[in-house]
């Protein structure tokens, strides 16, 4: 597929298991990108693919590029079903039309709309565990 013009993906891509149901997951996200100056651009549950237009005000003016207040920057988020109650959210994002550093702003998208996730479900840890892991110790007589 070709694009036109440049693209900058950012340095930060997130990965989290949350407590939350699949569906539940692409039901939230419109509601929680908002939150982050974000809305749906396309959502495809069959596919596990959410994508946002961001148009986050204060990047526009710390940035000052006139491509990206028109263009604003894509967000992809990456949704895998690991079990009926944990699902992985995956979360980068890219500037469309970009020339030049986009200074941080699209890290700060992922870091954003990770942040207000955070705040809405659980982090399930990789193994499955929640919460602190203590060794214990066996004492031989």
């Amino acid at each position: 597929m070709f694009e036109a013009g440049c693209t900058s993906h950012s340095w930060t891509q997130t990965e989290r298991n949350y407590r939350v149901s699949y569906s539940e997951v692409f039901d939230r996200i419109p509601i929680e990108a908002k939150k982050c100056e974000m809305k749906v651009k396309k959502s495809d549950p069959e596919a596990g693919v959410i994508t946002l237009d961001a148009h986050r005000t204060a990047d526009k003016v710390l940035t000052g590029s006139l491509i990206n207040i028109v263009a604003g920057d894509e967000v992809i988020v990456k949704v895998t079903r690991v079990e009926p109650d944990v699902t992985k959210v995956w979360i980068d994002s890219k500037a469309k039309g970009q020339i030049g550093p986009d200074l941080g702003r699209t890290d700060r998208n992922v870091t954003a709309l990770t942040k207000v996730l955070d705040q809405v479900w659980v982090v399930v840890e990789k193994n499955g565990e929640q919460g602190e892991k203590r060794e214990t110790s066996k004492k031989e007589d």
